[in-house]
This record gives structure tokens, sequence and C-alpha cells, in this order.
């Protein structure tokens, strides 16, 4: 889990265990769930589904830092 100010991304190896988790905090807190995690904090965020890979590019960041 990864939570910065009032974002979150939930991952894990096993989908149901984070439905049951973003259903019990549901119960809890209003929560928005905006889908698939693609751009957080500046990192632009790519899944290899079919060889569980996660690519993170801040190309974006570096690029707005050398403007």
């Amino acid at each position: 889990m990864l939570v910065y100010v009032d974002d979150m991304a939930v991952s894990g190896p096993n989908g149901h265990y984070i439905v049951s988790f973003k259903e019990l905090l549901g119960n809890g807190f209003e929560i928005t769930n905006l889908g698939e995690l693609k751009f957080m904090l500046g990192i632009l965020i790519t899944r290899d589904q079919h060889n569980h890979l996660i690519y993170l590019n801040q190309s974006v960041y570096i690029s707005q830092i050398l403007t």
C-alpha cells in the first residue's frame, strides 16, 4: 500500500484480498476507486501482466526539472 496525503495505491498477489481490503476501508471512510493505477506522484506506471512486471517511468518529472 502506498499512501500520499489523500491518495492511496493498493497492490498485492491476490485480487480477492485487495477487494476485501477496499471494502473494509470503504465501511469506515468515503473512498473512490479510480481503477488501475496509471500515474501517481509524477510516476507513469505500466503493467506487463503476461510477464508479471511493473515499469515505473519518471521521464515527465525529469523533463520538467531540465526546462
